[in-house]
């Protein structure tokens, strides 16, 4: 922090702060001047501030800005769906060989994101945790936006059929030429090979 100059957008209004500026638990993408001469590089990394050691902010990485869905404007994050999932499948993720959020929109009703899951034996999603799920989203103003102004439909949950999250994996790892052990997948589905492969016509 002492060779290079930092700046942080708010991912939600856009704004620009220096380091000193920063708050706890907003969360920014970080902007970058090095030494070298490199000016204003937007590197697409998200972060958010866990607290300050005099006026130096201690960072937490929270994924890469490209990760994300808009269908109506709610600017819908992958690293938020993912520590939504966190918070409220802590003890049932044991349970899960795969969790993805899949944006649909078909053009004949209105747009909604639909959890796909594949279960280990019988565990099913509940309309309660379905039901938290979708308040912890709403957690970004946008997505509570675009849910109140009935912009998009609610949250949709199906359960995927057992082997469905190896053959993704296997079909990401041939693509991207990637070695055992080093793939990770996505949990925010965009790719329309990948939701075929999970959700067949």
């Amino acid at each position: 922090y002492q060779s290079h100059f930092f700046e942080f957008r708010d991912i939600h209004n856009g704004k620009i702060f220096r380091s000193h500026e920063l708050q706890t638990h907003v969360q920014y993408e970080v902007i970058l001047t090095t030494g070298s001469g490199l000016a204003r590089y937007a590197t697409g990394d998200l972060i958010s501030v866990t607290g300050f050691e005099k006026d130096v902010p201690y960072l937490a990485f929270l994924g890469r800005k490209g990760a994300f869905s808009d269908l109506v404007g709610e600017k819908l994050y992958e690293h938020h769906f993912q520590e939504t999932l966190h918070e409220i499948l802590t003890n049932d993720l044991i349970d899960l060989q795969g969790i993805f959020l899949i944006p649909q929109n078909n053009g004949i009703e209105k747009p909604y994101y639909l959890l796909v899951y594949e279960s280990v034996g019988c565990f099913e999603i509940t309309e309660n945790q379905l039901q938290r799920i979708e308040a912890g989203l709403c957690r970004n103003p946008y997505y509570k936006q675009a849910l109140n102004a009935m912009q998009i439909n609610p949250l949709k949950s199906q359960k995927i059929n057992p082997g469905s999250t190896q053959k993704l994996r296997n079909l990401i790892q041939d693509q991207k030429k990637i070695k055992d052990g080093d793939i990770k997948l996505p949990i925010l589905l965009r790719d329309n090979q990948l939701i075929q492969l999970l959700l067949p016509s």
